[in-house]
């Protein structure tokens, strides 16, 4: 479901359509499990409660691959099975519906789970949302929108010391937040999780120039950064024409290293990059 024509094909109306062809094809695709659960597009099934619902019935015990972009009420949270879903990517609406949908949200991220990818791009603070049972999670990647923010008060509060977040397969981070409030957490949530040995960081946010957050920023950096690079140098030195571009002043760090000269505000796969931008109080309240 990561393909751009989801939007407007969905991949459970062409299974759908396959099914039903003839009754040969039908029979290939009813015992076709894994790929029901591979086309769970709650934005385009949640229209109907009974078709949904017969998709998961045919997904049997197959990993779930979930896709939503929720608005108002939380309607998809029943299909929570989270002992089953390998992928969730999440879009929830950018305007402030009821508070208890974000609530319910960051409550499904901190229930152990199987998941191995988790992609979040939402109102709610980034640093609100780290996944801290998942064992098994590979890649994760959040993002928050400048438009609109929402805090949720985490009980596992990322900005006190605490004990190691084992995320030991988690091979990729990746980090976009508009926030300057939500940076303590992530730079906290950074230092507590052990990820895999070649994990790749990818981390653009934004800073307020608080002087309490700067001397927390200023004490994180040197637990951070020598963390990642560690984590990331197989990748790094297998890179072919590897470019570096190391740019530090008043108002801004950037560390990339990258394969040949690409540009990170274009692209960021496949590069490591920590990035703090300064922001002023003026441009906070723009």
């Amino acid at each position: 479901m990561d393909l751009k024509s989801e939007n407007y094909n969905p991949a459970v109306d062409t299974l759908r359509h396959i099914s039903q062809v003839s009754s040969s094809w039908r029979n290939l695709a009813l015992n076709s499990s894994p790929l029901w659960g591979c086309v769970l597009n709650l934005t385009r099934l949640e229209g109907s409660k009974k078709w949904l619902d017969e998709v998961v019935k045919r997904s049997k015990k197959s990993w779930l691959y979930i896709k939503a972009v929720p608005k108002g009420e939380v309607r998809d949270i029943r299909y929570n099975r989270t002992d089953r879903i390998w992928d969730l990517d999440l879009k929830p609406a950018l305007e402030f519906g009821p508070i208890e949908e974000p609530r319910e949200w960051c409550s499904l991220f901190s229930r152990s789970s199987n998941l191995r990818s988790l992609k979040v791009d939402s109102m709610i603070w980034v640093s609100d949302l780290f996944p801290v049972l998942c064992p098994h999670l590979e890649l994760l990647e959040l993002s928050d929108d400048s438009r609109s923010a929402v805090h949720i008060q985490r009980k596992d509060s990322l900005l006190l010391p605490g004990p190691p977040i084992s995320l030991p397969g988690l091979k990729k981070i990746k980090i976009k937040s508009h926030w300057p409030y939500t940076v303590d957490g992530v730079m906290m949530a950074l230092q507590r999780i052990a990820p895999a040995a070649s994990c790749l960081l990818y981390l653009h946010c934004r800073v307020g120039r608080f002087p309490g957050e700067m001397n927390f920023i200023a004490d994180s950096m040197p637990l951070v950064i020598p963390k990642y690079l560690c984590c990331a140098r197989e990748t790094l030195a297998s890179m072919e024409s590897p470019f570096a571009r190391i740019v530090i002043t008043t108002s801004c760090v950037d560390f990339t290293f990258s394969s040949g000269r690409l540009l990170p505000e274009k692209v960021d796969d496949g590069i490591f990059r920590f990035a703090l931008d300064g922001a002023d109080h003026a441009q906070l309240l723009n």
